[in-house]
């Protein structure tokens, strides 16, 4: 006889991502660091990838997105950078362009948050040789040159 999951745990589940999201977006540090440590299984909160409206982004990601130093450095304490940073979402650039397949450190770049980047590529150890989906046979760097975001590439 298979084993049956409740719907309440997906609710709990669902709700607990819900205020992570909320807490990381928000750059709300203290509140994130009780949850983070009142949490049994972190790691599967951290290393998961979760659809927000049209982007799907882990927590690290949106941490990236806000330029929250401070957030990146608590997930990175509650879980090792190795199993975040290399996680592929999609993000929306604009009103029309959705890039499917980038990093935290696309993330990071694309919004202009150089601290959060040299971040998760110092200590993160982000690979700055990551292609995304749409463009897989162009780094980071390249496509930055392709979309004219000088910025990025200095």
């Amino acid at each position: 006889m298979p084993d049956t999951i409740s719907l309440d745990s997906f609710d709990t589940k669902d709700r607990v991502l819900d205020e992570l999201y909320t807490l990381v977006r928000d750059g709300l540090t203290d509140q994130l660091l009780s949850q983070l440590t009142n949490l049994s299984n972190r790691t599967e909160y951290l290393t998961s990838v979760n659809w927000n409206g049209q982007e799907q982004l882990s927590l690290l990601m949106v941490a990236a997105l806000h330029g929250h130093e401070d957030i990146v450095r608590i997930l990175f304490e509650h879980c090792e950078p190795e199993y975040q940073v290399e996680f592929e979402g999609t993000i929306i650039l604009d009103n029309q362009t959705i890039l499917e397949g980038v990093t935290a450190l696309y993330c990071a770049c694309y919004r202009a948050k150089f601290a959060v980047a040299r971040l998760l590529i110092e200590t993160g150890r982000a690979n700055t040789n990551h292609s995304t989906l749409d463009e897989p046979y162009h780094p980071l760097l390249i496509h930055a040159t392709r979309m004219n975001r000088l910025d990025i590439v200095q």
